[in-house]
């Protein structure tokens, strides 16, 4: 996949990244508000606006379709 987005290529969930994760995030933010994690195969959102704009809009951002990530239903009870 290809993305218009920005590509932030520094592995992000190496080691040290988990450890002192903040250079990562100053650097991404600095790309836009969103990034291309080619490692991932990702977007990651980065600023504020775009995260809430994300989560609000559940309807039309989602990371696979409907329902194509459970195969069957939840139980119940």
């Amino acid at each position: 996949m290809t993305s218009p987005a920005p590509r932030y290529t520094p592995d992000a969930y190496a080691d040290e990244a988990i450890l002192d994760p903040h250079p990562h995030y100053r650097r991404m933010r600095e790309l836009g508000p969103v990034v291309w994690l080619p490692r991932q195969r990702a977007h990651a959102v980065v600023h504020h606006a775009a995260c809430k704009e994300v989560l609000l809009a559940d309807d039309t951002f989602r990371s696979v379709p409907s329902g194509a990530w459970r195969s069957t239903p939840w139980p119940t009870g």
